[in-house]
């Protein structure tokens, strides 16, 4: 029966395509106390106002599933969207194809993500969360620096997550302090030869019988990052010069495209040689250039990261976020409500068990094998153990 499946885990079932669970979260998010229908029906909408507007709040909630953020209730997004369509300026419109949802979507919610990410939820949903990994979640949403939200732990029996779970960390604030954390963290975890303070780490290990696993060579936890960056002030030549200290930054950090030190003469070319010089590097899944519904131009990088490749992101987000401050850029917006640049970080928290969640050939050794459900439950206590030492050196209260 699908109704004892939490909402977090039919969204992952969802977003790979069974439409069971689809059908599941739709009856959820139409009915209830929250539902859609419900809203409408307590806005006093009539039965032909309601006729026209449901099927258009629930397109909206679901094309957006797969960007579902885990730190609020799934039914949150819809009761928001059900609010702002009835009322009179929205409900009154008789004509159907009148309805503009993308325009609608961007004056109900100006930046849907916020609805997962902005506000604290008064009791977060834990007890939706898979009994190993609870502390785990609770320890990280002690941090003043991020918000932490779950689908599951990973378990073999099903099919929700075959890479053995994850956690989605996302900013609160200054970006680069998470990835701070993370290459903290890893440190802790890093069973490299190159680690100085090995013996600490092999006795971390053996605290929960895991010590076979450092003796592997390789990564117990990996990052999936994605950092998304937008250039959107009003003026082209300021724009140019976003994208110029954005470079500039990379290019200290790696040996790129030489092409990259030919002048550029507009925000377009900048942006097309620096995705053609970055979709190269091994250790960047994925370097894609998008438009937003603004119609500025951005880029998104995307990686799956061990703790050298963390340690590349966390400079490149310090040093970024210096440059373009001293440049008098801040990603604050004006008088009138803009902003010159954003920038958004999403990290997934993953235990290191099958070889299909690695498509980086660096992050492997021919020591490798397959890791087991035993091995999985010792990695998510290995993390719970190491984030509590963490954020105890950062001076956050665990107990």
């Amino acid at each position: 029966m699908m109704s004892n499946i939490s909402d977090e885990r039919l969204i992952v079932a969802a977003v790979k395509g069974d439409c069971q669970a689809m059908d599941e979260l739709k009856d959820r998010a139409l009915y209830g106390q929250y539902g859609i229908n419900t809203t409408l029906k307590k806005r006093k909408c009539s039965d032909a106002e309601i006729k026209l507007l449901e099927p258009h709040i629930v397109e909206m909630v679901f094309d957006d599933l797969h960007t579902y953020g885990f730190s609020q209730p799934f039914h949150i997004y819809g009761y928001r969207l059900s609010l702002a369509m009835s009322h009179s300026s929205y409900k009154n419109d008789k004509d159907a194809q009148r309805i503009d949802k993308e325009n609608l979507k961007d004056k109900v919610v100006p930046n849907a993500a916020t609805l997962y990410s902005s506000a604290e939820p008064k009791h977060p949903p834990l007890e939706e969360i898979d009994l190993e990994i609870r502390r785990l979640v609770s320890l990280l949403n002690r941090s003043p620096d991020m918000k932490t939200g779950t689908s599951c732990s990973g378990h073999p029996t099903t099919d929700y997550d075959p890479y053995g779970g994850y956690l989605i960390l996302r900013p609160i604030g200054s970006p680069h302090k998470t990835v701070d954390f993370l290459v903290g963290l890893l440190m802790r975890l890093d069973n490299s030869s190159t680690v100085s303070n090995a013996e600490a780490i092999i006795d971390r290990y053996k605290e929960v019988d895991a010590e076979e696993l450092y003796y592997s060579g390789v990564p117990i936890v990996v990052v999936n990052i994605s950092f998304s960056f937008y250039v959107c002030h009003r003026e082209e030549k300021d724009r140019l010069e976003i994208w110029k200290h954005l470079i500039a930054c990379i290019k200290e950090l790696i040996p790129i495209d030489e092409e990259l030190t030919t002048e550029v003469s507009t925000p377009e070319i900048a942006m097309q040689l620096l995705q053609k010089a970055l979709q190269n590097l091994p250790f960047l899944f994925s370097s894609t250039l998008v438009t937003s519904q603004e119609g500025y131009l951005g880029i998104v990088l995307s990686s799956v990261a061990d703790l050298a490749v963390c340690q590349w992101f966390s400079t490149l987000a310090s040093q970024l976020n210096v440059r373009l401050d001293k440049a008098g850029y801040t990603a604050f917006p004006d008088a009138e409500g803009a902003i010159p640049f954003a920038e958004k970080w999403v990290f997934r928290l993953r235990p290191f068990l099958n070889q299909e969640l690695i498509p980086l050939p660096h992050l492997l050794t021919p020591q490798w094998e397959p890791r087991t459900r035993e091995d999985h439950l010792k990695i998510w206590k290995l993390l719970e153990n190491t984030v509590a030492e963490q954020l105890e050196h950062e001076g956050v209260n665990t107990a």
